[in-house]
């Protein structure tokens, strides 16, 4: 009841939030998980193979799942390779991740993403996360990536190079926060816990903000900065509590 009452009046914010951004733009809501039923609904998909920033950076879909009203991923030691795993190890560190299939009216162009999440950090284990990112091949966008408990940036890729925002956005992971990311016309703005106003924002062109269909993406990896942890215990979750997607 408690947990209902707080993502109304947080659905009640957000709803009459973002017309001081964009007056003009009207979005249409596609993805709205709150994940009170059990089950991961069936619009995300499950990370079975390793990251491309490093070999030994797998993930395991069971480390992906719905449970006490949070979608939970989950970073940690397993004794062996689990099924269904496309991994070139064994035993070892396994992460997490999930993505909207890359097909209307999950990807598309400009889009409005709001999650709330937090990180549980046990035994000094700290992922490396993007919550969220927005992938294509010609204009990936990461909106809220860091190695950090403190600390995070949005990434804009480009052929040409990148934008990061600056200064880095200085809050604490392991406490509850409510993110929101637009990309409209070559704009992209971040708001973090006010949405009123954005802490951040880009103005781009067709070059450094492309247009492209992009597909969302929540994904957890090994450190960058340290590798995957030297022993096998504790453990790092990112949990999300809910989870809104908007199509302008």
């Amino acid at each position: 009841m408690k947990k209902a009452l707080a993502a109304l009046i947080a659905l009640l914010a957000l709803g009459s939030a973002g017309a001081s951004a964009s007056t003009q733009t009207r979005w249409r809501t596609i993805v709205n998980d709150q994940f009170n039923k059990r089950g991961l609904p069936r619009h995300w998909l499950r990370y079975s193979h390793p990251y491309g920033s490093a070999p030994n950076n797998c993930t395991d879909p069971a480390h992906d799942y719905v449970s006490g009203g949070y979608l939970h991923i989950v970073e940690k030691y397993e004794a062996s390779k689990p099924a269904g795993v496309d991994c070139p190890y064994g035993a070892g560190w396994y992460t997490g991740g999930v993505s909207l299939p890359e097909v209307a009216p999950y990807s598309v162009n400009n889009q409005r993403i709001t999650v709330r999440f937090r990180i549980v950090s046990v035994g000094g284990v700290v992922p490396h996360y993007i919550v969220p990112m927005r992938y294509a091949d010609n204009g990936e966008e990461d909106f809220f990536e860091s190695d950090l408990l403190t600390q995070a940036h949005t990434y804009l890729h480009y052929s040409g190079g990148r934008i990061r925002s600056d200064p880095g956005y200085s809050i604490n992971v392991t406490r509850w926060h409510t993110l929101r990311f637009t990309h409209f016309n070559h704009i992209v703005r971040a708001y973090i816990d006010k949405m009123r106003r954005p802490v951040w924002s880009y103005r781009g062109n067709a070059t450094t903000t492309p247009d492209a269909t992009r597909h969302i993406v929540l994904q957890q990896e090994c450190s960058h900065d340290s590798g995957c942890p030297k022993g096998t215990s504790g453990y790092s979750e990112i949990q999300i509590d809910w989870i809104m997607v908007a199509d302008a």
